[in-house]
């Protein structure tokens, strides 16, 4: 049991991802790629991670877990390998759909910060992708546009979640008891 809980805690270590906070995501080191017979390992330490990081922190953590699913993306086109590639881009959009959901369970200026930094976050994946796409063989040319048409949801989505917000926090500013008077 003790030797599986150092395991566990080594393999937790080696796959935080190299993130240097700065106001902006960075470029991250893809860590273990989808070619690797362990990159499972990879995803349940992610897992783990995410169940262990308190409720106000997650959508942040998946972000930080999206950083380095699209670092995944881009290495594997390198390497020219379609299925590594396929495979990093269901991670990746898992991961947006994951940040999605979770702001579900938030509630005013948390709900909004939280889908502010989606949408900023995917303003940035689809700026970079769209750099990947540019220099990517034809054959590697469609599924990064998939990546792309995934992040460009995501950030649509958190727009309008962010645009109706602001549109019901309007409307009870205008009354005090938060109901729409009626004529």
């Amino acid at each position: 049991m003790k030797r599986v809980s150092v395991i566990l805690f080594l393999i937790l270590l080696i796959s935080f991802p190299q993130l240097v906070k700065a106001q902006e995501l960075v470029l991250v080191e893809p860590g273990m790629t989808p070619d690797n017979p362990f990159y499972f390992l990879d995803t349940l330490a992610e897992k783990v991670q995410l169940l262990l990081t308190k409720e106000e922190e997650k959508v942040e953590k998946i972000l930080s877990i999206t950083e380095e699913k699209l670092a995944e993306v881009e290495a594997m086109v390198k390497k020219d390998d379609e299925k590594a590639i396929e495979r990093a881009k269901k991670q990746y959009e898992h991961q947006i759909q994951n940040a999605l959901k979770r702001t579900e369970d938030y509630e005013g200026s948390s709900k909004e910060n939280a889908l502010m930094r989606i949408e900023e976050a995917t303003q940035r994946h689809q700026l970079r992708l769209q750099e990947v796409l540019e220099k990517v063989p034809e054959q590697a040319k469609d599924a990064i546009q998939k990546v792309i048409e995934k992040s460009a949801y995501g950030h649509d989505t958190a727009v309008d979640a962010i645009t109706k917000s602001k549109g019901n926090s309007n409307k009870n500013n205008g009354n005090s008891e938060g109901r729409i008077d009626q004529e």
